[in-house]
């Protein structure tokens, strides 16, 4: 938890992000994908569990769920890892 912390303050340091920011975006998320817990839906069974979480990633936007990808979200997973690590280092930071 510490070196995420340290990583965080480097990166708010130069200007990349906040904490805060990345904090709010991911608890929004959580939140919105498993309204079973959060909200009023109810499942009964991990089957259930699995299909809210897929209906309601499907309705979100499809610019949210690459946005959510971060660096790597346009890397396909299927690239051998140093062609990965290649594409990554090209990918701008948001």
């Amino acid at each position: 938890m510490l070196q995420a912390v340290f990583f965080a303050q480097m990166a708010a340091e130069q200007k990349l992000f906040r904490i805060e920011g990345r904090a709010r975006r991911h608890h929004e998320k959580l939140v919105r994908r498993h309204p079973h817990v959060f909200g009023e839906e109810s499942a009964g069974s991990a089957d259930e569990v699995l299909s809210i979480w897929g209906r309601v990633k499907g309705a979100e936007p499809k610019a949210e769920r690459k946005r959510d990808g971060g660096l790597l979200g346009g890397v396909p997973r299927a690239l051998p890892a140093l062609v990965e690590r290649s594409r990554s280092l090209r990918a701008p930071l948001v």
